[in-house]
């Protein structure tokens, strides 16, 4: 089956503290190939069903987060548009002008979400609003784990294409700038090829074309009417399959599934920890306002990481959530709980984080004998040598003073 791709540029949001002024928008690339599998279901129900198997179903307890909104209160979201201090349930919002874009409304069955866009290009025409464990980040849950994101979504229909608007759902790293899952979804259900496109990156081998590309999963009358329907996507870790899906279609099935590594592309398993679950309300060339409904969000992980304790607190790790110094999305006692990082003054802390430029001479991430040996080689007058810390222009007792006093020698 022939699959058409749009790579799109991905400079988004990492965390509140950071947030951009770029939306996302299309560059003119696209993609002919085939491997895109169109069936009933049975793909993404063997997904489930083999994670189930290994105990690490996508089903709680490890469910990052969840929500309905119907304990929300009615109104904005988030007060604060600049992603800086968060709103209810600990969501940040961004966006740079115009009235909110993002609400809590009455809806038939309790309350929902609701995403707008403008009628300007310009003013407050898109907004995003993003989910990522209260300015922390996903990415120790996350890392090298399987992740799903399911939610409900309200379309309208409406014929005219005036009122095009879009939905997107991307999940970033800690850099922002990798999308691994994801979707673009027009407003109107009928009209001029309305379209569901599912994300995936896609590792190409060349810079210049890796990146997080747009599948085409359904245009025109293929595409889900007007109503509330349940919409999924997960990535499969240990295999780098994509998956993507809905409860209803007009045609015989609206579930996909995608192997980037059986089709040629490289390291398209193990990507990088998810940070963040991001949405997006696009205007998209529309000249008039519009509006969707989203509710049920739930973000999950494989339970594998549920599970540890690897501190013996009685809590789970994913629980404590304690610090991670390094950012390698291992928390630190974990780390030298397990003997992956040392800790030889017992401080609870990696000593390749408490290392100063210069103060490891021999690369061996602690400060230890070894290196008080390379000071000793040095002694004496020894201008510009890295083993002379206090910068004398020569090296002696001095500096043996400032690896003992700062760091602790290690045994």
């Amino acid at each position: 089956m022939k699959i058409s791709l749009t790579l799109l540029t991905v400079g988004m949001i990492a965390a509140a503290a950071t947030a951009a002024d770029e939306i996302i928008s299309p560059i003119s690339m696209n993609y002919t190939g085939t491997g895109l599998r169109h069936d009933d279901g049975q793909a993404y129900a063997a997904f489930k069903a083999g994670k189930t198997a290994q105990h690490i179903a996508l089903t709680t307890p490890p469910r990052l987060f969840s929500t309905n909104f119907d304990t929300y209160t009615l109104g904005n979201v988030c007060t604060d548009m600049t992603g800086v201090t968060m709103g209810q349930d600990k969501w940040s919002e961004f966006q740079t002008t115009g009235p909110n874009r993002w609400n809590i409304i009455s809806a038939t069955v309790g309350q929902a979400l609701q995403l707008a866009w403008g009628s300007s290009s310009t003013s407050g025409a898109s907004s995003i609003l993003w989910q990522d464990n209260s300015q922390v980040g996903y990415r120790f849950f996350t890392a090298n784990k399987t992740i799903e994101v399911d939610f409900d979504l309200t379309r309208f229909s409406n014929t005219s294409s005036s009122k095009k608007g879009q939905f997107q759902l991307r999940t970033y790293d800690v850099s922002g700038t990798q999308t691994t899952i994801g979707f673009i979804m027009d407003n109107y259900a009928t009209g001029t090829m309305p379209s569901i496109r599912g994300l995936a990156y896609l590792n190409t081998g060349t810079a210049a074309t890796s990146g997080t590309y747009a599948f085409t999963l359904a245009t025109g009358s293929a595409v889900t009417q007007a109503g509330t329907h349940s919409y999924y996507t997960a990535y499969d870790n240990s295999t780098g399959v994509v998956y993507w899906g809905w409860d209803a279609s007009t045609t015989t099935g609206a579930n996909y599934s995608y192997d980037p590594t059986a089709h040629g592309y490289m390291n398209a398993a193990n990507q990088s920890a998810m940070n963040s679950v991001q949405f997006i309300a696009s205007r998209n060339s529309s000249t008039s306002i519009g509006s969707m409904n989203m509710d049920n969000v739930a973000i999950f992980t494989n339970a594998l990481v549920d599970n540890g304790d690897c501190n013996g607190n009685g809590v789970p790790d994913w629980v404590d959530n304690l610090p991670d110094c390094n950012n390698n999305s291992m928390m630190d006692v974990c780390e030298i709980a397990l003997g992956i990082a040392k800790d030889c003054n017992n401080d609870g802390v990696p000593d390749s984080c408490q290392v100063l430029n210069g103060g490891d001479f021999d690369g061996s991430g602690v400060i230890d004998s070894a290196d008080i040996g390379h000071i000793l080689l040095d002694f004496g007058d020894c201008v510009n040598c890295p083993t002379d810390l206090d910068k004398s222009g020569a090296v002696g007792s001095e500096d043996i003073g400032l690896l003992l006093l700062d760091f602790e020698l290690c045994p």
